[in-house]
């Protein structure tokens, strides 16, 4: 449906080399039309920006990044040849909040969507609603978003240009 609304997935990671290709295909997998997904890496110590590298061929990318909010320097941007809805940032270690700062300024979508990188999430979730995945989770009198696409808890923030979704498990 071309009026759906574009969605970045913003997933951090930090050491996560034995489960990071596995995650990443199950969030390419998610039935969306429109999905970007995003992967934080949070300075690493072990192999996870080549493990993602070499299975999904990722090539050094010239992106203005807009510093809107404040985070560590990042060091590397990335786009798949093979799968272009995917994109890893390398930046220098700052925590899991630090790492979802960079993405944010990264995203050119107006809904995001922040879950570990090991979070699991139904092929479905986003679909929710047929013309707006989050919209049925609304509360018109606060603006605000209510938990409802995935097991655990969502909590939301709601900023000038963009709508979160945090899934937290």
């Amino acid at each position: 449906d071309p009026n759906t609304p574009p969605i970045s997935i913003l997933a951090p990671a930090y050491n996560e080399e034995a489960s990071i290709v596995d995650s990443v295909r199950s969030f390419l997998g998610l039935r969306y039309p429109r999905l970007q997904v995003i992967v934080i890496n949070d300075g690493s110590k072990d192999a996870t920006v080549q493990r993602l590298k070499d299975t999904y061929d990722l090539v050094s990318v010239d992106l203005v990044v807009r510093a809107t909010i404040a985070c560590k320097p990042i060091v590397g941007l990335y786009q798949s040849r093979i799968e272009p809805r995917l994109w890893v940032i390398d930046k220098e270690n700052g925590g899991k909040a630090d790492a979802l700062n960079a993405g944010l300024n990264v995203a050119r979508t107006p809904l995001v969507c922040c879950c570990d990188a090991d979070t699991v999430i139904e092929r479905d979730a986003l679909l929710i609603h047929p013309t707006h995945p989050i919209e049925a989770c609304r509360d018109p009198k606060d603006n605000a978003l209510l938990g409802c696409a995935a097991t655990g808890r969502a909590d939301c923030l709601v900023t000038g240009d963009k709508d979160i979704l945090v899934l937290d498990p």
